[in-house]
């Protein structure tokens, strides 16, 4: 019996590490820092508009649609201070396919957004992130439900 509950474990803690895999991929090698337990009360709301955010470029599906699985997972990506906030997503498309996406503002756990073009890499030095455009407003689909 006990053979079987550690067998359950061990079968949870795979999915659970590939269900947050964009975490150990291309992001992390890029050399990071942590910002474990940060929180950022100032800068602006989700009210704000939010037009680009920062994500690996091999992860990006241009005019696809998005949900905000998990807002500010504690990662920050060292040289990357004008998008602070990281956010885990998944595409509506595809669920199983997973991101960091980092914005400079807050943005709410099943928030649904659309990933526009790829604009330009963040830096010169290091092309580990592109920015790419975000559009807020609600997909067409869902308002006609």
């Amino acid at each position: 019996m006990s053979a079987m509950y550690t067998r359950n474990t061990r079968s949870m803690s795979r999915r659970t590490f590939a269900k947050y895999g964009a975490l150990s991929t291309g992001l992390l090698a890029g050399g990071s820092g942590t910002a474990a337990g940060a929180t950022r009360e100032d800068g602006p709301s989700e009210r704000a508009e939010i037009e680009e955010g920062a994500i690996a470029p091999y992860q990006v599906v241009p005019g696809s649609r998005v949900t905000v699985l998990e807002e500010g997972v504690g990662w920050q990506p060292r040289g990357f201070d004008s998008y602070d906030r990281a956010h885990a997503i998944s595409y509506d498309h595809a669920p199983s396919l997973r991101a960091i996406l980092l914005t400079d503002g807050p943005l709410r756990a099943n928030r649904s957004l659309a990933i526009g073009e790829i604009r330009d890499a963040v830096s010169e030095t290091n092309r580990a992130l592109v920015t790419v455009g975000l559009d807020l407003r609600p997909s067409a689909d869902s308002e006609t439900e």
